[in-house]
């Protein structure tokens, strides 16, 4: 099973954020910056080596959502919800969603 999500922003510190993160069991790395336009889309991908590493990361997503800085954010092309619960189930249904996609993002 791949415990991976992609997440895309407009937000450049978020993806500079993201990126750094240094949370046990969470890894991102940058896989592209598509778009010439004044607010290029950056797209990460996430993995998790356990659901702990999820529910950490999700209550890191809330905290920056709170402080509004994901207003062009997805998760697997999902709008995220506003709240730390819906976030963690969002990411567990991407895993689930993962198993049927054949290769990578």
């Amino acid at each position: 099973m791949r415990n991976q999500i992609l997440l895309e922003t407009t937000d450049r510190e978020l993806a500079h954020d993201v990126h750094a993160l240094q949370k046990d069991g969470v890894i991102s790395r940058l896989e592209s910056t598509k778009g010439f336009e004044l607010e290029p889309v950056m797209q990460l991908i996430i993995d998790f080596a356990s659901d702990s590493a999820v529910g950490v990361f999700s209550a890191w997503l809330y905290d920056i959502m709170k402080e509004g800085r994901t207003n062009k954010t997805t998760i697997n092309k999902s709008q995220i919800p506003n709240n730390v619960t819906q976030i963690n189930i969002l990411i567990q249904q991407s895993f689930k969603d993962n198993q049927n996609r054949p290769g990578r993002y």
